[in-house]
């Protein structure tokens, strides 16, 4: 048996479980055949890459526990331009003024930047549509089973995403998510991009860990302005140094400005570790 297949044999069988993958390869422990390990393979339909290979994206290489393991269907190539890379996330029951301003600016983001995003409800679905609106490319990172369409009827954007875009996860094929994927696929997301923009999202939210991720590994954090004394993330990430903007014109002049990482207080920093491990 071939290492690369065990690690994909093992990452199907744990269901992507990091520490229980790890565990078991420490442990050598080889309590299984190679005919299971031949029809765990012959089960797959999309494409696999894996950490053992020479295609495995280079910018995922210094992710926090890094995936063993990705599934996916359309252009893997898209990772490997970090620099054009841009995060948008948010929140699942975005208002009208998230979905609105979030999709004006994401679809002018979407000209120049690949946009990546979870395909949930709200505002990552908002930024999948701005940027197949402007012909631009989209990468959507699952916390189900490649093959398994979350949310359903999300099926069209998942099926164009899956021709023309990236689609990727580290579930194998039908496996139905559950709540502890989201924060893992938090990660990816966040690895991946040069530059995050949170258009809507409350405290304590997904979108929270995404930011979390984020802290040390994008160049700038961008957020729409709320309400005082709404439960905004957003608002509290513009206190902390994130950069404020109402337009593609703020957001372009952030950049050009080079802020170079996101600053925060250390305060904050342990903040939002301890809440996400409450998440």
């Amino acid at each position: 048996m071939e290492a690369r297949d065990i690690l994909i044999y093992l990452n199907m069988r744990f269901d992507a479980n990091w520490d229980e993958i790890y565990k078991h390869i420490c442990a050598k422990d080889l309590d299984f055949t190679e005919d299971e390990v031949e029809s765990a393979l012959k089960s797959i339909k999309s494409k696999v890459v894996t950490a053992l290979d020479d295609d495995y994206p280079e910018v995922l290489k210094t992710c926090f526990k890094m995936p063993f393991v990705l599934y996916y269907y359309g252009d893997l190539s898209l990772l490997n331009d970090r620099e054009k890379i841009t995060a948008i996330v948010g929140s699942r029951n975005a208002s009208n003024y998230g979905r609105t301003k979030g999709y004006e600016i994401a679809k002018e983001i979407a000209k120049e930047y690949i946009i990546i995003s979870g395909m949930a409800h709200g505002i990552d679905s908002v930024a999948h549509e701005a940027s197949i609106a402007v012909n631009g490319k989209t990468i959507a990172v699952l916390g189900s089973g490649i093959d398994y369409c979350y949310p359903q009827d999300n099926k069209r954007l998942y099926e164009y995403i899956k021709e023309n875009g990236l689609l990727i996860s580290e579930h194998a094929n039908k496996h139905a998510p559950l709540p502890t994927n989201f924060p893992w696929r938090n990660r990816i997301i966040a690895h991946c991009a040069r530059f995050l923009f949170v258009p809507e999202a409350k405290l304590r939210s997904g979108s929270q860990v995404t930011v979390s991720f984020a802290l040390n590994t994008v160049d700038n954090i961008f957020v729409l302005p709320h309400h005082a004394g709404e439960d905004s993330l957003c608002n509290r990430l513009a206190i902390s140094g994130a950069a404020l903007i109402e337009s593609i014109e703020d957001f372009h002049h952030e950049v050009a400005l080079g802020k170079g990482k996101y600053e925060v207080s250390e305060e904050v920093r342990k903040n939002f570790s301890s809440e996400v491990k409450e998440y």
